[in-house]
């Protein structure tokens, strides 16, 4: 039995901030891992009723990801890769791993904490760990001082510590009372 498209596009979703931590570990540049990630999102489904279920389309996002990204730093002349292919291959491994605990209450959680924040703290974080911006970058980008955008994302971490604390200490009680 293969995978569905709905089930593809859940995965697609739920595995996109792994899948471009692994593309941007081989091509840094944010713009041309999201070009990657586009061209293997829309590969998948020519191979969708290859894919036998959701683990195996995991896998396969992975390494066509791996491959897509390695060609097209070649393509456009980067030599800046991050790592090696050895070291990519571990490196798949542990995303793997670390995906699982990256999904279900954990995971629902964070995006809790996220959704509760304001639009302008939301597009900080994005700007900071999505597209990797820091220090005078993200002052340009967001038309702020830095010391104002240092100070907002020291704002934000400590919102987000708090109502991950919050919700983990109700999360304690519940299970022990």
């Amino acid at each position: 039995m293969s995978v569905t498209n709905k089930q593809l596009v859940q995965t697609l979703n739920t595995k996109r901030v792994q899948l471009m931590a692994y593309i941007r570990a081989i091509v840094p540049d944010y713009h041309l891992a999201e070009d990657v990630y586009q061209e293997v999102s829309v590969e998948v489904v020519s191979h969708l009723e290859k894919i036998q279920n959701e683990k195996h389309l995991v896998q396969w996002l992975y390494r066509t990801s791996k491959h897509r990204a390695i060609n097209s730093a070649k393509r456009k002349g980067r030599q800046g890769m991050l790592l090696d292919g050895a070291l990519l291959d571990q490196y798949e491994g542990c995303l793997e791993e670390e995906a699982q605990e990256l999904t279900g209450p954990r995971y629902e959680l964070l995006q809790n904490c996220l959704g509760q924040l304001t639009p302008y703290a939301r597009r900080l974080i994005h700007l900071r760990y999505s597209e990797g911006l820091t220090g005078q970058s993200l002052s340009d980008k967001l038309d702020r001082k830095i010391d104002t955008v240092y100070v907002a994302l020291s704002r934000v971490h400590r919102a987000l510590r708090t109502c991950l604390n919050k919700h983990a200490s109700v999360n304690k009680e519940s299970l022990h009372g």
